[in-house]
């Protein structure tokens, strides 16, 4: 949400241009959801590849670890949450968007 959030301020000069020209409020949502949806994938991949490393590292002795079916099943239901997470987190920001116009903004 944060990099979103930081990111649009950046780009809102983008957005009105691309709404005058005629891209609809759909394409933008689908922009920004797209863009979150790009970040989520890696860090998701990274994170559960480093605390899989840990575990086996750090607490190999001591764990029983289970098939690999359990570790895929919760990297699904893992990615099932980030990307509805994701998409309630454009609610507020596409708020924002609506409510920008160019005179929120020092052309020259």
């Amino acid at each position: 949400y944060n990099y979103q959030k930081g990111n649009i301020l950046e780009k809102a000069k983008d957005f009105l241009i691309m709404r005058a020209v005629g891209a609809k409020y759909k394409s933008i949502k689908k922009i920004l959801f797209l863009e979150a949806f790009y970040m989520i994938i890696p860090s998701l991949l990274l994170s559960m590849g480093i605390g899989m490393i840990i575990n086996s590292l750090v607490l190999f002795d001591r764990v029983y670890l289970p098939s690999l079916s359990l570790p895929i099943i919760i990297v699904g239901l893992l990615f099932i949450a980030f990307l509805a997470f994701n998409y309630i987190s454009l609610f507020p920001i596409l708020s924002k968007i609506k409510k920008f116009t160019i005179k929120d903004f020092d052309i020259w």
